[in-house]
C-alpha cells in the first residue's frame, strides 16, 4: 500500500503543474464568459485548454526521468520487505 501511495504521489507531482495551469485557463475563460455573455467562449476555450495542457505536459515531462528514477529506487529498496527478507 505504501508503494502504491508513493507512486500516486509522484504521478501527482508530475501532473500538478498541468492541473494548476488548466485551473488558471478555466478561471480566465470564466472571467471572459462573464465579461462577454453574448459570445460563446467555450468554442475557443476547448482548443486553448488542449494546447495549454499539451504544452505544460511537455514542459513537465522534462523532470519525469528523475521522478521515475526515484520511484524505481524506492520500489527496489522496499522489495526485500515485500518478500519477507
Amino acid at each position: 500500500l505504501a508503494m502504491v501511495s508513493g507512486a500516486f504521489l509522484l504521478g501527482l507531482a508530475v501532473l500538478a503543474p498541468v492541473i494548476v495551469g488548466l485551473l488558471a485557463v478555466d478561471v480566465g475563460v470564466a472571467y471572459a464568459t462573464r465579461s462577454m455573455p453574448q459570445a460563446n467562449v467555450y468554442f475557443l476555450a476547448l482548443p486553448l485548454k488542449v494546447a495549454v495542457a499539451l504544452l505544460l505536459l511537455a514542459m513537465t515531462l522534462a523532470f519525469a526521468p528523475t521522478t521515475v528514477g526515484r520511484l524505481y529506487q524506492d520500489a527496489f529498496a522496499r522489495l526485500p520487505a515485500v518478500f519477507g527478507g
